[in-house]
């Protein structure tokens, strides 16, 4: 029973996804970057799973995924803000952020932000429950913490969202050059979920499988 919940939360998320593309009528560049925004999400969970260890090994590995997995994000912001325009609908500057990743990072987010909806902001909050009960059933309950380590954790984000951002973008620049047709958007959505749905059980099975590590 506690097995099949974060799946069904994952799929529940999404589908509120679905809802702003039907009923807010998100466009393919809020779509694309409301994507981007989840990466966010799944980098602060890793990121709380790394600490969770507590070690001296733990720690400067923690650092080390904030910068890089930091710095990541900030990059792929600035790919898709090239590729996808995204005009504030209200801006309002975030003062004191000089460092270049960390500006870059904050600027993007605050660009996004800047155009959410209710719908849209209601999207996110689901997407943090069910990364965050993800976190909590399988990492805590389910014993994923015993068999994986900061060095693990610390690729596994990696590893799960390039193929389906890849897939995304790739998707995102079809439905704009055809229009943006809403039928088309609903399909990136539901396709996006379908591949994000099996990448979750699959990492999970496989950690499932995993030695308990010492």
């Amino acid at each position: 029973m506690i097995a099949a919940l974060t799946p069904g939360l994952l799929v529940a998320a999404n589908s509120i996804v679905l809802a702003g593309v039907w009923l807010d009528r998100w466009t393919v560049s809020e779509v694309v970057f409301f994507f981007w925004a989840e990466n966010l999400i799944v980098g602060a969970f890793y990121l709380a799973r790394m600490l969770s260890y507590g070690s001296a090994k733990a720690l400067p590995l923690s650092l080390f995924f904030l910068v890089h997995y930091g710095g990541f994000c900030a990059a792929h912001g600035l790919m898709l803000g090239q590729l996808f325009s995204l005009s504030p609908r209200s801006a309002a500057p975030w003062p004191g952020v000089d460092l270049p990743l960390l500006g870059l990072l904050v600027d993007t987010l605050q660009r996004v932000w800047s155009t959410a909806t209710p719908l849209w902001l209601a999207s996110f909050t689901a997407l943090v429950v069910s990364h965050g009960a993800s976190f909590v059933v399988n990492f805590l309950l389910r014993n994923e913490r015993v068999r994986t380590g900061p060095d693990r954790l610390m690729m596994q984000p990696y590893q799960r969202i390039i193929l389906l951002h890849f897939a995304v973008l790739l998707g995102g620049i079809a439905v704009r050059e055809l229009g943006e047709p809403l039928l088309l958007l609903l399909v990136l959505v539901v396709l996006k979920t379908a591949v994000d749905l099996r990448a979750h059980l699959r990492e999970h099975a496989q950690a499932s499988q995993l030695p308990v590590s010492n």
